[in-house]
This record gives C-alpha cells, sequence and structure tokens, in this order.
C-alpha cells in the first residue's frame, strides 16, 4: 500500500510529458546530441504548459499518424514557455510566445520549416513527412518570418528565405568579422577598425516587406546619433543583384553604409540570424550586446548604448 501511495504521489510531482507517443526532450544541448547520434532532423514544438506541445494543432492534440512520425522519424524538442528556460530558447528562436514549430535539417544545423500559430494536423503531417528525408538538401527555410513583397500585385505576402541558422546569437560575445562586398555610402569597413564606437548592424533585404517598413527607422538612428559615436552598417542578403540594391538605396534616400554580403552568405551564416530584419547591437569593448528583430524600442536601446558608452570613458 505504502508503495502505491508513493507512486502515485511521484507521477504527481513528476508528470510525464506525455504517456505514449514520441519522446519529448527539454534540454536543447541533449536533443541536439542525439540528432547527431542518430542522423535525425530535429522537431521544436513551442508551447506553453507540460502539454503545451499540443496547442500547434487546431485539433487540439497530436494524433495517430503525427505521433508515429515524430516517434519513428525526428528527435523531439519541447520549449515551454511558461519556464525562464523554454521562454529564453523559444525567443532564440523569433518564436517567443508559441504556438510554433520549428523542423531542423537531417544535420540540426539549418532550419528546413518553420511555422507560428496554430495548424492542420493533415498539414503537420505533410511537412513531417516531407523533412524526414535523411537525403533532403535544405537551401531554403520554408515558412520563414519574412513577407516577400510581389511587386506587380503591390501586396506582401508570406515567403521563403535562404535557409537559417537553428542556433542561437550568444550575447556578450565577439562579433564575427563582416564578409560583405559592393559597399554603398562607405568604403569597405571591418568592425576591428571600429573598435571604440557603437556599432549597429541591420540585416536586411528589399523583398522583406517588415524590413523596407522599418528602414526610416534605420536612418533616423543614423541621424540622431551617427555624431555621437554610433555607425550604422545595413547588410543586404545576397540575393539581390547589387545594381538593384544601389538602385533601391538611392531611391529610399538612405546615407548610412550599406553593403551585401558575400556570395557564401558568410555574414549572415556568423551571426546565426534566423529571421528578417535583425538587428545587432555591439558596444564600444566590441561585445554583442542586443541581437533580435527590429522593433519600436529601437531608438531606445541605440540611445542607452550610446549614452551608457560616453559614460564609460
Amino acid at each position: 500500500m505504502y508503495t502505491t501511495t508513493l507512486l502515485f504521489a511521484c507521477s504527481l510531482l513528476f508528470p510525464p510529458l506525455a504517456l505514449d507517443g514520441p519522446s519529448w526532450q527539454t534540454h536543447y544541448d541533449t536533443a541536439q546530441k542525439l540528432v547527431r547520434e542518430r542522423g535525425k532532423p530535429l522537431a521544436v514544438f513551442i508551447g506553453s504548459g507540460d502539454a503545451g506541445y499540443n496547442e500547434l494543432l487546431k485539433e487540439g492534440q497530436l494524433g495517430k499518424e503525427t505521433s508515429r512520425i515524430l516517434s519513428e522519424e525526428y528527435i523531439c524538442l519541447y520549449l515551454d514557455v511558461a519556464r525562464p528556460g523554454g521562454k529564453r530558447l523559444a525567443a532564440a528562436f523569433n518564436l517567443p510566445a508559441g504556438p510554433g514549430l520549428v523542423i531542423s535539417d537531417p544535420t540540426g544545423k539549418l532550419q528546413a520549416f518553420r511555422h507560428e500559430g496554430p495548424m492542420a494536423e493533415d498539414d503537420l503531417v505533410r511537412r513531417l513527412r516531407k523533412y524526414s528525408d535523411r537525403e533532403r538538401l535544405v537551401r531554403v527555410t520554408e515558412g520563414h518570418g519574412v513577407e516577400r513583397t510581389d511587386s506587380a500585385a503591390g501586396e506582401s505576402q508570406p515567403g521563403n528565405a535562404p535557409a537559417a541558422s537553428i542556433a542561437d546569437l550568444a550575447l556578450e560575445s565577439a562579433p564575427t568579422e563582416l564578409h560583405c562586398q559592393d559597399w554603398i555610402n562607405s568604403k569597405p569597413l571591418t568592425l576591428a577598425s571600429l573598435r571604440g564606437k557603437v556599432v549597429l548592424l541591420d540585416l536586411w533585404a528589399t523583398w522583406c516587406h517588415h524590413c523596407v517598413t522599418d528602414l526610416p527607422e534605420i536612418q533616423r538612428a543614423h541621424e540622431l546619433f551617427g555624431g555621437k559615436g554610433l555607425v550604422v552598417i545595413g547588410i543586404h542578403h545576397n540575393s539581390v543583384p547589387a545594381d538593384r540594391v544601389h538602385e533601391f538605396v538611392q531611391n529610399q534616400q538612405l546615407s548610412y553604409p550599406i553593403a551585401l554580403d558575400n556570395a557564401d552568405g558568410a555574414t549572415c551564416g556568423s551571426y546565426n540570424v534566423n529571421v528578417f530584419p535583425t538587428v545587432i547591437l555591439i558596444d564600444r569593448q566590441g561585445k554583442i550586446i542586443q541581437g533580435r528583430h527590429r522593433g519600436p524600442e529601437l531608438l531606445e536601446d541605440v540611445r542607452r548604448a550610446v549614452l551608457a558608452s560616453e559614460d564609460s570613458d
């Protein structure tokens, strides 16, 4: 009797993530280790609560076929945004609230598919079958968090972007040197030569609707703080010819330095950029102090960084 009571009490204290179906990992490093050992892609579910992975399904619960595919073909990671660790990692995937899903390539290094919000189970099953192919070469991230502008229709619509890294951007780390070409409004710059300045890197593209919408804010930061120790550098994705980027910059009357990433996409890759637009803020000591989407807080974040740098002089 005592044994039965003890087991019941333990089940209440430590409930399993699921009674059947996939084996859910809750630690990113452990999941990545299993990906390397077993050669299976990683399926990252983001939700809230002990069984929040069910929030991804419009039907409210993983079905038998979904559970079977996940169990047999994937390493499954669940990030619970109700817990600090899960919330931090979900933010690193740029899916801070959930529900959301990220599927990696078989190496666990690139995002093959990402989705925010609930989805129908038949759609999920179709995606899981597609990306369970261990021979699939991932070149783009399907469903990537960008919008492409349809110039003919004059409308923006969700689209794919070049395959993004699945890794996190380490703050307080030394930034990787730029690997850019076709500089506009400036001679070629290096981060090493800008030590002692606050540097704002803006990674963007003309086909990204939100990138273009926010460009006046980036220009504003350059105008307000360029004389106070800030250097703004726009880094355009390498998917657009240089002459078209030059023309766009001229039409938009952007005056800060802008360059194209090199043919290998080395700059975006080295910073593990997994969504456009992204800004990376570097302090005068050459440390990354922020890496995230652009947003309404950008000018205030830049102002604080510049003032903090001035106070430390």
